[in-house]
């Protein structure tokens, strides 16, 4: 298990589940594929872990890299909760 990154922000979309996103610094030099290599397929929050549907990466004007991760399922994350690659 490796940690990726504190939740900043939490909530669900119909559809599609539960959207969690956040930052890390390790995530700066790295490239989207990476990222998304880093956070596989299940994840861990808590006690729960999830099936990883999708992994966006988007850039701030600042050139800091936030992460986006949808969640198969429907439940509350805490901000501040820490989320762990089970792959």
């Amino acid at each position: 298990m490796k940690e990726i990154m504190h939740v900043e922000d939490a909530f669900s979309v119909k559809d599609i589940g539960v959207i969690v996103s956040g930052r890390n610094p390790i995530f700066e030099s790295m490239t989207t594929a990476e990222i998304k290599f880093l956070v596989g397929s299940r994840v861990r929050i808590a006690e729960d872990s999830f099936e990883v549907k999708d992994v966006v990466v988007s850039e701030s004007f600042l050139g800091k890299k936030n992460v986006s991760i949808a969640l198969a399922g429907d439940t509350q994350v805490a901000r501040g909760s820490i989320l762990y690659s089970l792959s």
